[in-house]
C-alpha cells in the first residue's frame, strides 16, 4: 500500500489550493447553518440557499430570449453595476437580464427589482450548481461586478465557452492574487474572457498575470451612477423637520467611523448630521446609536410630528437611499 503514498502526496501538492477552497466552501455552509439562529442577515441567506433552486427553475419558464447574466455580491455592487445593466439592455434589447446575488442585502431588496428580468440568488459555489444553473439559464454573456471569483462557476462557463466578463474592478498590491500563495486566484483572473478596471494601476497590477490585450480601463461606475441620481430630483420631507443648519452626510459607515463621527460631531455641533451605516440590521443600528447615544434613527424620525429647532444627527435605518441623498 505504502507505493501509493507519494502519489497520493504528489496530488495534495498539485491540488492544495482547491481542496482548501472545497474545504472552505463545505464549512462556509456548516457554519452559516450554525450560526443562522443568531444572525438575521446569516439566517436570510441560509433560508436563501435553502429555497435558490425551486426559485431559479420556476423563474427559469418565463425565458423568452436570449440571456445576460449579471452577479454583483451584495446591494452595493449592484448600485455600482446599474449603469452597466442600464448600457447591456440598450445595447442588446433582444435579451433577457438574470440578476444574482451572493447577500441577502441585495437579493431581499432588489428581488422585484424591474430594471432586470430575473432576480435569485447564486447557488453556493460547486462544480454541480455551477454545471445545473448554467444549464437551467444558459447565459450568451456573464458579467461578474468588481469583487466576485467563483472558480467552478467560472471554469463552467471557460468550458462553455461563454463569454465573461468582470466589471468595474479594481486591484492593490495587498490582494491575493499578487502574493507568492496566490496561484489559485491568479488562476481564477485567467478564466475571464475580458477585465475592465477602474484605474491605471489595477492595469498595470495585472497585466502580467492575464496581459494587456484583455484589460480596459472603464473608470468608476459608482460616479455614473451618482450622476444619474442627482439629476433626478427626490425629495425628503423628513429634511423639513430639521432646522436650517448645513448636513454632512456620512456613507456606508462602519463600527470604527462611528467612534470618528461621535467625536467630530462634538466639534461640529452646528451642523445637521445624516450618517448611512454599511449595514442597516437591528444589531449595526444598535451598535451605531450606542456610539452616538443623541442621534435619532430614520424610523423614529418618521414617526414623530416634532421640528427641531437644534441641530440633530440622524442614523438612516433603511437601504436604498444613500445615492439619493448626496444632491443635499
Amino acid at each position: 500500500m505504502s507505493i501509493y503514498v507519494p502519489n497520493f502526496i504528489e496530488f495534495c501538492q498539485v491540488n492544495q489550493p482547491m481542496l482548501l477552497y472545497q474545504l472552505f466552501l463545505g464549512l462556509y455552509q456548516i457554519i452559516s447553518k450554525g450560526l443562522a439562529p443568531f444572525n438575521v442577515k446569516i439566517k436570510h441567506w441560509v433560508e436563501g440557499q435553502h429555497e435558490v433552486w425551486n426559485i431559479i427553475e420556476s423563474q427559469a419558464k418565463e425565458i423568452k430570449q436570449p440571456i445576460i447574466w449579471v452577479h454583483c455580491a451584495s446591494y452595493g455592487e449592484f448600485e455600482q453595476g446599474l449603469p452597466i445593466i442600464e448600457s447591456l439592455k440598450k445595447e442588446y434589447p433582444a435579451h433577457q437580464i438574470w440578476l444574482t446575488f451572493f447577500s441577502p442585502s441585495g437579493y431581499l431588496h432588489r428581488k422585484n427589482d424591474k430594471t432586470v428580468n430575473f432576480v435569485s440568488y447564486l447557488p453556493l459555489d460547486g462544480r454541480k450548481n455551477a454545471q445545473r444553473f448554467l444549464q437551467t439559464i444558459q447565459p450568451s454573456l456573464i458579467v461578474f461586478i468588481k469583487y466576485e471569483f467563483w472558480y467552478y462557476y467560472l471554469a463552467e462557463a471557460k468550458r462553455l465557452s461563454i463569454p465573461t466578463l468582470l466589471m468595474s474592478a479594481i486591484f492593490r498590491k495587498d490582494q491575493l492574487f499578487f502574493k507568492w500563495y496566490g496561484g489559485f486566484y491568479k488562476k481564477m483572473l485567467h478564466l475571464f474572457t475580458f477585465v475592465l478596471v477602474q484605474d491605471e494601476n489595477s492595469k498595470k497590477l495585472i497585466i502580467p498575470i492575464i496581459g494587456e490585450e484583455k484589460i480596459t480601463i472603464t473608470g468608476d461606475t459608482r460616479f455614473d451612477r451618482v450622476l444619474q441620481t442627482t439629476q433626478q430630483t427626490v425629495s425628503f420631507d423628513w429634511l423639513h423637520k430639521l432646522n436650517a443648519s448645513k448636513i454632512i452626510i456620512a456613507g456606508s459607515t462602519w463600527e470604527k467611523d462611528h467612534e470618528i463621527i461621535a467625536a467630530a460631531s462634538k466639534e461640529l455641533n452646528n451642523y445637521n448630521w445624516i450618517i448611512v451605516p454599511h449595514h442597516v440590521d437591528a444589531a449595526s443600528i444598535e451598535e451605531c446609536k450606542t456610539a452616538l447615544p443623541h442621534a435619532t434613527t430614520l424610523t423614529e424620525l418618521l414617526h414623530t410630528h416634532q421640528t427641531f429647532n437644534n441641530p440633530k444627527i440622524i442614523i438612516v435605518d433603511q437601504i436604498g437611499l444613500l445615492r439619493s441623498l448626496y444632491q443635499y
